[in-house]
């Protein structure tokens, strides 16, 4: 594929920068089969509105990585304005790939309304094609800021971020909502992680486990270390915590029921301010969680982790401080690096310091044998400028 042509050093490819017009923070972002990329929605910086844009590339031409507005536009199912804060995960249905597209606020300056609005977009013909009609097709509360997953049967399990109006309850727990494409419909439930910061990884027949986060107190938020298990038909078990508390953290399938957990903030904040990002790596054997003698090249919170088909990770992007509500976080973390589940170990990736996915809460999406598209996130460090508009490619191929 075009993907598969990118270059492997750096492996985080920079390929571009959207425009002005285009600059999107709080987006979601999905690649499908053939290695299209769709982003929808978003924000250009805090406290301007959300956009109803859906940007299209189309993998027809290696040299060229400009995206393109389509006709269709994201729909306004509950809030009669255009969100950021969504995410966008496809999935395939009858063998033919759809994008499940929720949840998002109007603006990312304010915790205010979050959208309960779920939809499927079928990228064949570009329009919504289940989602606009009764409640029942919505999520159980408003969510943004959130995370998803895809689960092995192709459900998608959405949890944590901003709830309801508003959403900052204090002393709430975490909350997910399951997404079964072939029936159309949800189930959801409550877990033992914080309802914000919360990380999540994928155990392939055994559902997913969702960890981390805070509980919030009217002026503060306190890390929690509780994890649960929820199975592929919705059922949750609470399990083995995190041997620290932890918010703002990252996790990933290493497969055969291990999970990776790395990074984010374990100390409490208050509003508005931010602490300093951990190094701590934590490794779930498929029993338990233990803390790695191993740590991160560079601390780092709110970054990305993303599995290679050799079974390693690559951790991209985050900021070297981390908060809750609406804090100064950054500077920016703009190198990469690698885990090797063999030797349990970090390494910098040489000439892998690249502005695509660096950030906080950039964005990501991968297909199999199609690499992975990252897009920046933001540094809300005094002085800096907010991302938003850079991406690049992680070319899949041969073992880095």
């Amino acid at each position: 594929s075009a993907h598969g042509a990118v270059g492997h050093d750096p492996p985080v490819g920079e390929m571009g920068e959207l425009s002005s017009k285009n600059t999107s923070i709080g987006a979601g972002v999905a690649m499908i089969p053939g290695g299209d990329v769709f982003i929808f929605g978003g924000a250009k910086d805090y406290g301007e509105d959300g956009t109803d844009k859906i940007l299209r590339m189309s993998q027809t031409d290696s040299a060229d990585w400009d995206f393109d507005k389509i006709d269709t536009s994201t729909p306004n199912i509950d809030i009669s304005k255009n969100l950021a804060g969504l995410t966008a995960t496809t999935t395939l249905v009858d063998g033919a790939p759809l994008i499940f597209v929720a949840g998002g606020r109007p603006d990312l300056g304010a915790t205010g309304e979050n959208s309960s609005q779920a939809y499927l977009f079928d990228p064949a013909t570009e329009e919504v094609v289940w989602g606009t009609g009764n409640s029942d097709k919505r999520l159980s509360e408003g969510r943004s800021n959130h995370q998803a997953l895809l689960m092995e049967d192709g459900k998608v399990l959405l949890h944590g971020g901003f709830h309801s109006f508003g959403g900052v309850v204090p002393g709430a727990t975490g909350t997910y909502d399951l997404f079964d494409p072939d029936k159309e419909r949800f189930i959801s439930g409550t877990t033992e992680a914080g309802e914000i910061g919360s990380a999540a990884a994928t155990l392939g027949q055994d559902g997913a486990m969702i960890c981390g986060g805070v509980e919030r107190t009217p002026d503060s938020s306190i890390p929690v270390n509780g994890c649960t298990i929820v199975s592929l038909s919705g059922v949750t078990v609470n399990t083995d915590g995190l041997p620290d508390a932890v918010f703002g953290l990252a996790m990933a399938s290493l497969g055969d029921g291990k999970i990776l957990a790395t990074g984010g903030v374990l100390n409490t904040v208050l509003d508005f301010e931010a602490a300093d990002a951990t190094d701590t790596a934590w490794l779930y054997n498929g029993n338990q969680w233990t803390r790695m003698t191993n740590t991160l090249t560079l601390a780092r919170a709110n970054h990305l982790m993303i599995p290679t088909p050799e079974g390693k990770i690559i951790i991209v992007g985050g900021t070297e401080t981390g908060g809750i509500i609406f804090p100064p976080e950054g500077p920016a973390v703009v190198c990469a690096e690698l885990f090797d589940p063999a030797t349990l170990s970090f390494e910098a990736i040489g000439g892998s310091c690249s502005n695509a996915g660096t950030g906080a809460k950039g964005a990501a999406a991968w297909w199999p044998g199609e690499g992975a598209f990252v897009l920046a996130g933001y540094d809300r460090a005094p002085g800096a400028s907010i991302l938003g508009k850079t991406y690049g490619f992680i070319g899949f191929g041969p073992d880095l």
